[in-house]
């Protein structure tokens, strides 16, 4: 099959913009080279050159409270681990023990990560996690406030005493125990027993 001159210049116009794409790859990966493409009898030349600079790193949001210095939200590098939580956080206190804590874990967007003391019996080493599981449930040991207020019949109020009652009382067994923190009753529990879970 024999195409025409201008069928010939579609054809190679296709085949450079694929090798544009390729070259763009490269540059990301390699730096600034300069790369040429040229059809000699059609007159045609791409030309790419430059350094596109380095791609950043994604960005996540944590949650760390228990015994550290500056708790609260922060955000790091993705592919962060304990250690790095802790840092940005100002450090551990007196009473915290490091050797209930995985420093090395890998924290994820979206993780709460309390850090215990001595006296925090019911704390399961590297205890890292979302506020929400796999099959979108909250997960009432580690959501925080605005994760806790989403659910029906929870506002402020009542979120902060279910935060509170974790800090007392260690982590809920099962959703049931919701039912312990004052206010929270068979009414309430109700509507949100669907849409809770304990890990």
């Amino acid at each position: 099959m024999k195409f025409t001159k201008k069928q010939k210049l579609i054809m190679f116009v296709v085949i450079s913009l694929v090798l544009i794409s390729i070259t763009k790859i490269n540059e990301i990966n390699f730096g600034g080279a300069k790369y040429t493409l040229s059809a000699e009898d059609e007159g045609i030349t791409v030309e790419i050159t430059g350094d596109i600079g380095q791609i950043e790193n994604e960005k996540i949001v944590i949650h760390i409270e228990g015994h550290i210095l500056n708790p609260g939200v922060y955000e790091l590098e993705e592919g962060a681990r304990v250690i790095d939580a802790i840092e940005i956080a100002g450090g551990l206190t007196e009473k915290a023990s490091s050797r209930k804590i995985n420093l090395a874990q890998r924290i994820f967007d979206e993780a709460y990560i309390y850090i215990p003391s001595e006296q925090d019996e019911n704390f399961e080493i590297s205890q890292v996690s979302s506020a929400m599981n796999e099959n979108g449930k909250i997960n009432i040991n580690t959501a925080n406030i605005e994760r806790l207020t989403s659910l029906t019949g929870i506002g402020d109020s009542f979120a902060q005493r279910i935060i509170d009652y974790r800090k007392k009382h260690g982590n809920f067994k099962s959703i049931e125990d919701i039912k312990n923190v004052k206010g929270i009753g068979e009414s309430t529990f109700a509507d949100i027993e669907d849409k809770i879970s304990v890990k």
